[in-house]
């Protein structure tokens, strides 16, 4: 009875051993298989990605052949062809499919002081824009106090702050927004002294938030000899460069041609900057005031008619799966290079 009894007990603990052990095995293979299902959804989520990456990928390199297939040698940029072409084109922008992905070229187009935005399908030249590496505080000062409603204090602080920012030793410039505005912030740095990079680099520059920012961005840019494309250029920035409201009206109803619609076949192109009066003349009445404005502005370097670096917008998705991707960039068209490359998820 004794050694049954042994018996008995060994084989309980021998039978408690091996259902420990078995518990130990489940559990260790529900970890294992819970970490080879995380395994497979990250794989399956990164294939996805860059899936996506693909088909956005591929609206950018349309958009840089339907550039390169209708720009050919060193001829000015802008035709009545082109400017339909890159600017209103939803034929060629607006539904790119891509295997069961699809795909949008686009942008948008500000109206009335940053308040309307209105989608385009196409690519959008950055001329048409205020270099703020090489404009003046007083070109600035006009287009924050059109586009952020600010009065002429304000306008002109913002101003003369994104001077300071880029320029070393500039004296116009002191006290408040001196180097000791930033070396005495929380945490401090100092002003670059030199070009801007990239437009984000203005939420450095004292006194610019989010808000200002994305008010400003349709207007500024950092790329390009600093001249406003007349062909494109939008009325505020046409007046932010001295032209007055009236005569900024009569340029863009030249361009949009009589049915008063921007990027149609009857559009206007001017074709040289010292031409701009004259045709102006041909088509609408211009006072002494005006042709000297257009004359002072264009031997100021400040209007132009042509356009060399262009903003691609495009943004992928999949059929029946959630999230995007977007890419941004800049294409020189002259020289076929990409100057700039961002993509957000």
């Amino acid at each position: 009875m004794a050694k049954a009894s042994r018996l008995s007990a060994r084989s309980g603990t021998v039978l408690v051993l091996a259902l420990w052990a078995l518990g130990l095995l489940t559990v260790f293979a529900l970890n294992l298989g819970a970490g080879i299902r995380q395994k497979i959804i990250l794989i399956s989520r990164l294939e996805q990605r860059e899936k996506i990456h693909d088909v956005a990928e591929a609206g950018v390199k349309k958009a840089i052949a339907v550039l390169n297939s209708t720009y050919v040698g060193d001829s000015p940029v802008y035709s009545v062809e082109r400017k339909i072409k890159w600017h209103d084109n939803g034929y060629q922008f607006g539904h790119i499919e891509i295997g069961n992905g699809v795909c949008e070229v686009s942008y948008d187009s500000v109206d009335g002081a940053g308040w309307h935005r209105q989608k385009y399908y196409g690519i959008v030249d950055e001329e048409r824009k205020i270099n703020i590496n090489k404009t003046d505080a007083t070109t600035l000062e006009n287009l924050f106090k059109l586009v952020l409603g600010r009065d002429a204090r304000v306008a002109r602080d913002l101003a003369l702050a994104i001077i300071n920012w880029r320029e070393y030793g500039e004296s116009e410039l002191t006290g408040f927004y001196s180097d000791e505005y930033y070396s005495n912030l929380q945490y401090p740095y100092q002003p670059k002294n030199a070009d801007f990079e990239v437009l984000d680099e203005l939420l450095l520059v004292r006194g610019i938030n989010e808000d200002i920012l994305e008010k400003i961005l349709p207007y500024v840019t950092i790329y390009g000899e600093g001249k406003a494309n007349v062909n494109t250029a939008p009325r505020e920035v046409l007046i932010a460069v001295g032209l007055s409201d009236e005569l900024a009206d009569k340029i863009i109803s030249v361009r949009r041609g009589p049915d008063k619609i921007e990027a149609t076949k009857d559009d206007f192109i001017f074709q040289q900057p010292y031409d701009i009066a004259t045709n102006l003349r041909g088509l609408t009445k211009l006072s002494e005031n005006e042709v000297n404005q257009i004359n002072q502005l264009n031997a100021a370097g400040k209007i132009g008619t042509d356009s060399q670096f262009f903003s691609i917008k495009s943004t992928g998705s999949f059929s029946g799966k959630n999230g995007s991707n977007q890419i941004a960039c800049v294409f020189n068209v002259r020289n076929h290079e990409v100057e700039y490359y961002r993509e957000r998820y």
